[in-house]
């Protein structure tokens, strides 16, 4: 298949079981809990399920970075990855600028790669809580990237809408249980985070987490005085 130009392989955790490695892209719809299973039930061809084994070459809207194959020529010609995203989507954000071009995006089941889903973003409470927050503030800048007017509205306002209450539940049942239960405490902080994220952007502030905002003002290494390059 030459004129694939984005390929990836079938993902699979330590214990050899499918691991979420392709989807779909994110549409306003799709964010609605239970849609995404609607299109895979009725439409399987044009929504594989990304959790269940293959036995040919499938296109996906996506695929995951956490293996792709590509030419560098190509990369560069999409302009390389998107510095507005400071942890996951990047890779959908990547194959929509390739589908956008009329590219083929694959996965083949004749390759298989392990992955330790987790083995760093879930080390610890801390750790597990800014990477779950910062995944849903990723799902707000592909949006801002690839919607606009109403369309993006509407997606936003699901997302907010969704996110606030699940997470601020979980928050409430954390307070209840004096903060025991780890998950529990993890989303709790992630209620928090969110909270202040989408005041600050009511309040006209950027779709991108205030991690990219803090990293693009902070100066380089070799900016300072006596540093040099390697």
């Amino acid at each position: 298949h030459p004129d694939i130009r984005i390929l990836s392989a079938r993902q699979v955790g330590t214990s050899g079981r499918p691991q979420k490695s392709f989807d779909g892209f994110p549409t306003p719809w799709a964010a609605i809990p239970g849609v995404r299973a609607l299109q895979r039930l009725f439409a399987p061809d044009r929504y594989p399920h990304p959790r269940r084994e293959h036995d040919r070459l499938i296109e996906p809207d996506w695929v995951a970075g956490s293996l792709m194959l590509m030419s560098a020529a190509d990369l560069r010609e999409l302009d390389g990855w998107c510095e507005d995203f400071w942890m996951y989507s990047e890779d959908v954000d990547l194959c929509m600028r390739a589908r956008k071009r009329g590219w083929r995006v694959a996965l083949t089941p004749r390759a298989t790669f392990v992955h330790r889903h987790g083995g760093t973003t879930r080390a610890d409470p801390a750790t597990e809580s800014i990477t779950r927050f910062e995944s849903l503030v990723s799902r707000h800048v592909f949006i801002s990237r690839h919607y606009r007017g109403r369309g993006a509205f509407v997606f936003h306002g699901v997302i907010a809408a969704n996110k606030i209450v699940l997470q601020g539940v979980a928050g409430l049942v954390n307070l209840i249980t004096f903060g025991t239960l780890r998950p529990l405490r993890v989303r709790g902080r992630v209620w928090l985070s969110l909270v202040g994220y989408y005041a600050r952007r009511l309040g006209g502030g950027d779709w991108r987490s205030p991690r990219v905002m803090r990293r693009e003002t902070t100066p380089s290494l070799s900016s300072h005085p006596g540093s040099s390059e390697v």
